[in-house]
């Protein structure tokens, strides 16, 4: 049998991660973090002050699009009906991009938490909706229209 004995999700948030972590290990354990080349949050600094040994290892890199590199959807915005962001920074990256092409752009954007929407505050004519739960099938609920 392969696989993992013990599964548990704090399905995508930091803090409940955290809370998880406390919950079921005890302090002093050792935990490797495997993450982002720049995560968006420090979960090894609050692991470490909740007095576990951590250690983070890199395995993915987030890169921007260029806004050049855009070009090519930017006419065809208004054909758009909804965009879905799955972090904060991407987040960030979007909206400054949708604030240089369509500054009153009528669509709605699908965020996986509150974090990722933040960006969007005050674009005029987009309506910002966020996941239940910061996790893909909350996420896929709000883009189908079904919460």
């Amino acid at each position: 049998m392969r696989g993992y004995r013990n599964v548990a999700s704090a399905a995508g948030d930091v803090h409940d991660l955290r809370r998880l972590i406390r919950e079921t290990m005890r302090p002093g354990s050792k935990i490797l973090h495997l993450s982002a080349a720049q995560p968006a949050g420090n979960l090894l600094e609050m692991l470490r002050e909740d007095g576990f040994m951590t250690q983070r290892q890199c395995v993915y890199e987030a890169v921007e699009a260029r806004p050049q590199d855009l070009d090519w959807i930017a006419g065809k915005l208004a054909l758009i009906e909804a965009i879905m962001i799955h972090s904060p920074r991407a987040g960030r990256h979007v909206a400054s991009w949708l604030r240089q092409q369509i500054p009153c752009w009528k669509g709605k954007v699908v965020c996986i938490s509150a974090a990722a929407a933040a960006a969007f505050e005050g674009l005029p004519g987009a309506r910002t909706v966020v996941a239940a739960r910061p996790n893909e099938a909350d996420l896929m609920a709000v883009l189908n229209g079904s919460t």
